[in-house]
């Protein structure tokens, strides 16, 4: 079991709950009563709890009353009381697919987005024309997904009672009636895209009983509360949530972008965080490029682009190339070096280094990786802002640079040059939320939709400009970090 944590209090009541349930990690953060005083933990998922169906990867959700009781535990510890909390959402893994017997138990693993199998799924419903109802379709959603895992066991078929995911299913252990959420549904291929109802004629075209899936509820809105009490760990977990409002829970990338700030169309969100990834909103109605992702966010949509591995990539570098220094001592050197002085080669993950990298200073190593990264980011970056194939709609107009990378101001500065050789008219600024908790963004978005009590979207942005809050950063003048431009110009690329 891992924690992170802030302060430690003496007694306070948890007000508003968020969960962020992860590949790896469950995380809590909570806002207690009379005070803006926020915490978190973090427990480890077990590498028992991550199973195999057919191939396809998945999670036992036998284990998760037992992970979410160690939350618990995690938060009573540093002080925290329960018996009192008012509002709790989730963010959850974007693509989690449960499968339901009639008593509401798990018929087969959750299967994840990491679960790619279906992709002669995703041709059939596709020479079908589903896509035209439900909009892209690929092999990770639970649409296909659905249709692969009863091709697999087709004994399935026969005792299927509900289809939902991970958070739905939580709710449903805590008394809560089952459902889909809004989020989830957009982005997983469930809904019609023109009615933004439950897709039951694509369901019935494919040959899937539409009653398997239940009712879909907006991202945001009061679900219902959890009736305290029952047996065994879910009833200890109802006895601790008991009184709880449930709102309607958010995937990860739709938590990451409420948890960012992103509440307006001409702000484009740059998160270097475990993943770096660069997001904007859009109507659905917006012509695309259909060069990026898109998901749910709230009544629009969300445009998503990637770096699989971002400060986690940093993370294994340090290791291996940082002689055992801190972040802050060696991001306190690289903002001290003379830039123009030093050697820079481009580092990739799983990449090897030229001949001369073993002579290169320990500032050079890390300065070369930390710049290799923003590259890819402002690769990103470049690719987003000319996604929208919609004349005279919004256009960019700030860039907002956030997660745990962004506390480096080489990194700060690195990005600032990039995003003047881009666009010189780009407004930039740095995300300087309310501590540590905000840097686990999907988690600080739950929290900020929790919070919401429901009251819909100008009361989210409103919390969002009070939890997300800004600042202009501006690179020196005077600033070695020019003689960077050459460098980056030649590796900016397209």
């Amino acid at each position: 079991m891992s924690q992170k944590n802030g302060r430690k209090n003496t007694g306070w009541f948890i007000r508003d709950l968020s969960l962020d349930i992860s590949t790896t990690q469950v995380k809590a953060v909570v806002r207690g009563y009379g005070r803006n005083d926020f915490d978190i933990v973090e427990i480890d998922i077990p590498k028992e709890a991550k199973v195999i169906f057919h191939g396809g990867k998945g999670y036992d959700h036998q284990y998760l009353p037992g992970l979410l009781l160690k939350v618990v535990i995690a938060l009573e510890a540093r002080g925290w009381l329960f018996g009192k909390i008012k509002r709790f959402s989730f963010s959850i893994r974007q693509h989690d697919m449960v499968v339901l017997d009639w008593d509401g138990n798990p018929l087969i693993p959750a299967l994840s987005w990491q679960c790619n199998a279906a992709t002669a799924e995703v041709k059939y419903l596709i020479n079908l024309g589903i896509d035209k109802i439900v909009g892209p379709i690929e092999p990770r959603f639970v649409f296909p997904k659905l249709l692969w895992a009863l091709s697999q066991d087709p004994e399935l078929h026969h005792k299927v009672a509900s289809v939902t995911t991970t958070d739905a299913y939580i709710a449903s252990k805590l008394g809560i009636r089952l459902h889909i959420c809004g989020s989830e549904a957009i982005s997983n291929s469930l809904l019609n895209q023109k009615t933004k109802k439950k897709a039951v004629e694509a369901f019935a075209q494919a040959c899937l009983n539409p009653d398997w899936f239940p009712g879909i509820i907006d991202s945001g809105k009061l679900v219902g509360m959890v009736k305290g009490g029952g047996d065994g760990e879910w009833g200890k977990l109802r006895s601790k949530f008991a009184g709880a409002k449930y709102y309607s829970s958010l995937g990860d990338n739709h938590a990451s972008g409420v948890g960012c700030g992103l509440n307006d169309f001409t702000t484009m969100i740059v998160s270097m965080g475990s993943s770096g990834t660069v997001i904007r909103m859009a109507e659905f109605f917006w012509k695309l490029l259909g060069k990026v992702a898109c998901f749910g966010f709230y009544k629009k949509r969300l445009l998503l682009d990637m770096m699989a591995s971002c400060a986690t990539y940093y993370k294994a570098f340090v290791e291996e190339y940082g002689e055992g220094r801190s972040y802050k001592e060696l991001d306190d050197f690289l903002a001290n070096a003379d830039i123009s002085t030093l050697r820079l080669e481009i580092t990739r993950e799983g990449e090897g280094h030229s001949e001369k990298w073993d002579d290169y200073s320990l500032v050079e190593k890390i300065a070369s990786c930390q710049i290799s990264i923003a590259l890819f980011m402002l690769r990103l970056v470049k690719k987003m802002l000319v996604e929208v194939d919609e004349p005279g709609v919004a256009k960019i107009l700030r860039i907002i640079l956030t997660g745990g990378l962004s506390r480096s101001i080489f990194m700060r500065n690195v990005f600032a040059l990039g995003l003047k050789i881009i666009d010189p008219n780009l407004d930039f600024r740095v995300g300087v939320a309310l501590g540590k908790a905000s840097f686990q963004t999907a988690a600080w978005g739950a929290l900020i939709n929790a919070m919401s009590g429901g009251q819909g979207i100008a009361r989210i942005y409103a919390l969002m400009e009070t939890m997300c809050p800004t600042e202009s950063f501006v690179l020196n003048q005077d600033s070695s970090y020019y003689k960077l431009e050459k460098f980056m110009r030649a590796n900016l690329g397209d």
